[in-house]
């Protein structure tokens, strides 16, 4: 039974978390948003997950030590860790989210070309939002670590809920919207994981 529930927090978790990550593409047509910006936004968050996609690597390699600590019951050591990593990501977001605006549209349009380029307003909080997924995926694993894969869930869900409240009441612009969106609903999911991560 425990596995079960483990699992089945697991798989919600990371379910929600791969909806917020990956939808954005998909919603932007739902709101009357043109093929072009379509391709846009899909183009744009291919490049920007980059950071990301690397990490994915690091999380076999994160997980075991975690799960020692908490089996030697070093929760206070976790829970350091983790409050030091989201306020990380939280300054780093920042700095990626004036870097996006700066940079991000001629890189688009340099590496992927002019039809793709974004507006400021799409690739600044594509930009941040994409560190906060990064620091999530690894408080994530904390919380694996911890067992406490029920809490990782809710997180999840709450942090898709504000995504899809951004979708419902953000601004005109569908592509726009859809990257506020993205970064409504990991910065909810990283404020959750923290708190988890906290009680857990």
């Amino acid at each position: 039974a425990a596995a079960g529930e483990f699992l089945a927090g697991y798989i919600t978790g990371n379910a929600a978390s791969q909806t917020i990550l990956a939808a954005a593409p998909l919603v932007v047509p739902l709101l009357g948003g043109t093929a072009a910006a379509q391709s846009m936004i899909f183009e744009t968050f291919l490049l920007f997950r980059a950071p990301l996609t690397l990490s994915y690597n690091l999380v076999s390699r994160v997980l075991p030590p975690f799960t020692r600590m908490a089996e030697r019951g070093e929760y206070d050591a976790l829970r350091r860790w983790s409050l030091r990593l989201a306020f990380g990501a939280i300054v780093v977001g920042a700095v990626a989210a004036a870097a996006g605006a700066a940079l991000g549209p001629p890189l688009v349009e340099v590496l992927l070309g002019a039809e793709f380029r974004p507006p400021v307003a799409v690739a600044s909080p594509a930009a941040a939002g994409v560190i906060l997924a990064t620091a999530a995926l690894f408080l994530q694993q904390t919380l694996a670590a911890m067992a406490a894969t029920r809490r990782l869930a809710v997180a999840w869900l709450v942090g898709l809920a504000a995504a899809v409240i951004v979708i419902i009441i953000g601004p005109a612009d569908p592509a726009q919207r859809t990257a506020l969106a993205f970064l409504a609903g990991e910065a909810i999911a990283l404020a959750g994981l923290v708190v988890a991560v906290r009680r857990a």
